[in-house]
């Protein structure tokens, strides 16, 4: 009879891992093919422990160790610490902003992160915030970015604010999708505005699916 395996507490794995990260930091680069989003050869093995993290206190170690060895500036490393932050239901949209405020360049997936998750907290009004920031930016928003925003106005009854959204909407030629169509046609609803959520819908073409948004 094989003796049973011994039962490794999470937190002894995760800061085993961390220290298997540090010792490939210092460790001599081998000549591999790699895959070219990985610019270091710890990435591959650091993007695979933060896929595995399911604790904020956990992520904020590995967040800890990011800083420590300068990984933070990498703008894929620090998208899945701010994508698990802003849209975990076991995340931190606090830690996430703080995360987003110290890159100095961020994408548009980190924007429409952090916009996903304000939409879905307390203060919702913030994705309508951090929209315009992104706009002055220079980021175009996309198909990803309408849905919550949208989602946010509603909750906040912001109908001047989603009226100027829609502009942009049809502006960018995203009219078309379903989950925006659905997402404008509840906001206009909840800000009683009932004529513009009946020209909408009956500008649709084909039948439309109301889905939520989460």
């Amino acid at each position: 009879m094989f003796p049973p395996p011994k039962h490794i507490p999470l937190a002894s794995r995760v800061k085993s891992n961390l220290f298997l990260l540090l010792s490939l930091h210092t460790a001599s680069p081998a000549k591999t093919n790699q895959n070219p989003e990985f610019k270091f050869p710890t990435h591959p093995n650091l993007h695979s422990l933060l896929a595995k993290c399911t604790f904020i206190k956990e992520l904020k170690q590995i967040h800890a160790h990011i800083i420590q060895i300068g990984y933070l500036k990498e703008i894929v490393t620090a998208g899945k610490l701010i994508a698990f932050c802003a849209t975990s239901h076991m995340g931190d949209l606090c830690h996430a902003q703080l995360v987003f405020d110290q890159i100095a360049e961020p994408n548009r997936f980190l924007w429409n992160s952090l916009i996903r998750g304000y939409s879905n907290s307390s203060n919702p009004r913030e994705s309508i915030f951090l929209y315009s920031r992104m706009m002055g930016a220079g980021f175009t928003p996309d198909e990803f970015t309408f849905p919550f925003v949208l989602k946010a106005c509603s909750l906040e009854s912001a109908f001047m604010e989603a009226i100027g959204i829609h502009v942009h909407v049809v502006k960018l030629r995203f009219g078309s999708q379903v989950s925006v169509q659905n997402v404008l046609l509840h906001v206009y609803a909840v800000c009683g505005l009932i004529q513009y959520a009946r020209q909408l819908f009956d500008d649709l073409s084909g039948e439309v699916l109301f889905l939520g948004i989460q």
